[in-house]
């Protein structure tokens, strides 16, 4: 798995009733590689430089939005 953006330490809305939120999700290009916690985010390949603190709340889709 690679990225080359993370989101991490915020709230993420999944849509699965499994795992509702998540803390985390890394993204290459448009394509959403992975949604979970902190560490798994940062396994995925991307630089320091990709970490993006999410903002409130996001929702792991396509591309990640901020929703209020």
């Amino acid at each position: 798995m690679t990225a080359d953006k993370i989101f991490i330490n915020g709230k993420i809305y999944t849509e699965n009733p499994g795992m509702p939120w998540a803390e985390a999700m890394a993204v290459d290009g448009s394509k959403l590689t992975y949604v979970g916690d902190n560490n798994g985010a940062k396994a995925s390949g991307a630089g320091p430089e990709a970490a993006v603190v999410a903002g409130p709340e996001a929702a792991a889709g396509g591309s990640p939005e901020v929703i209020d």
